[in-house]
């Protein structure tokens, strides 16, 4: 999640690839989306430390909610 934002740095919209433009034509939206994901990827990291399960499958749940609004958002299908 913490290194996302650098595979797509401004100018790197070229060649065949999944990505959609919107991720250079809406820099802010995509950075909110990318923090949406290492939020809830920490989320994630800090219940697997505290060993909950309930927290777990919570955490994991909000994890996979933010990858698919990304990709919903910036990605081709």
């Amino acid at each position: 999640s913490n290194e996302l934002e650098a595979i797509f740095p401004e100018g790197s919209n070229v060649g065949d690839s999944e990505a959609l433009a919107a991720i250079w034509e809406q820099p802010d939206e995509f950075s909110e989306a990318i923090q949406r994901n290492v939020d809830a990827a920490n989320e994630l990291e800090i219940a697997v430390e505290d060993g909950d399960a309930k927290a777990i499958a919570g955490a994991f749940q909000e994890l996979g909610k933010s990858c698919k609004g990304c990709h919903e958002s910036f990605r081709k299908d």
